[in-house]
Parts: structure tokens; sequence; C-alpha cells
């Protein structure tokens, strides 16, 4: 969960950089951060996913449904 804005703020306070410019900035890479962890977590979920369906197919004796081979 990225920084509320209030936690920015008073931190910003504490040192002496409440400046508008900075304030943007720092909020801009809390963004970004935030964004690429749920990112690398739903890549994460989806390789577990993926495990979990090949065992359950492998139990049963199916195999794994797979895409068509792309056409060049």
């Amino acid at each position: 969960m990225p920084l509320r804005e209030e936690a920015i703020d008073l931190h910003l306070q504490r040192y002496g950089a409440n400046d508008p410019d900075v304030y943007e900035t720092i909020f801009g890479i809390e963004m970004e951060l935030f964004s690429f962890k749920q990112k690398e977590e739903k890549k994460r979920k989806d390789k577990e996913e993926k495990k979990r369906k090949a065992e359950q197919a492998s139990k049963r004796g199916t195999s794994v449904p797979r895409s068509k081979p792309r056409r060049r």
C-alpha cells in the first residue's frame, strides 16, 4: 500500500522539505513502487496457479491445456 498523503506531508515537514516539487517526486516514486509490487505479486500468483493446475492435471492423468503456437 502506498504511503498516505498525510504521512508524506509529515515527513517532509519534519525534514524541512515540504515543497510541492519534492512532494510530487516522492508521491510519483511511491506510486511507481506500489505498481511494481502489484505486478510482481500478480506474476507470483499466476505462476503458483499454473503450477497448481499442472499438478492437478498430472494427478488426473490429463495434459495441461497449452496455447496454440503462433504462425509467423
